[in-house]
């Protein structure tokens, strides 16, 4: 049976659900096409040193996320997807709030700043679109 702690004893198999299974390879598959497509066009924009940049990039909750979740569902551990969703859910409230407070603003100012990065000249097409 299960432990307090929510772990699965040694006796106890895993067998996701379709629907986790179906969800944890929609999330690994996005993730990947996402790194994938980041490091092309950058390279392709910017040369191959500022790939290095992508895969920093990569390490942010909101695209770690996606890989979190996926080996959660996969896994078995619903709480291991939970807390990750869950805490990159804040930043995503504040990153849709600052996005609204530029709109109303008339696209002149960004009222908390974490998605101000949208509209550097140096940010590439591709991070703007899959951000």
């Amino acid at each position: 049976g299960r432990l307090g702690d929510g772990a699965l004893s040694s006796t106890d198999t895993c067998f996701p659900s379709s629907t986790s299974t179906l969800v944890s390879n929609f999330f690994a598959c996005y993730a990947a096409s996402l790194l994938v497509w980041r490091l092309i066009t950058i390279r392709v924009k910017l040369g191959p040193i500022h790939q290095r940049g992508v895969l920093y990039e990569y390490t942010w909750l909101c695209n770690s996320t996606l890989i979190m979740s996926s080996i959660g569902l996969r896994t078995c551990r619903p709480i291991l997807a939970t807390s990750f969703c869950v805490a990159v859910s804040i930043d995503q409230i504040l990153w849709w709030v600052d996005l609204a407070g530029w709109t109303l603003s008339g696209f002149a100012t960004f009222p908390i700043g974490v998605a101000e990065y949208l509209t550097w000249p140096n940010t590439s097409w591709s991070t703007r679109i899959t951000a």
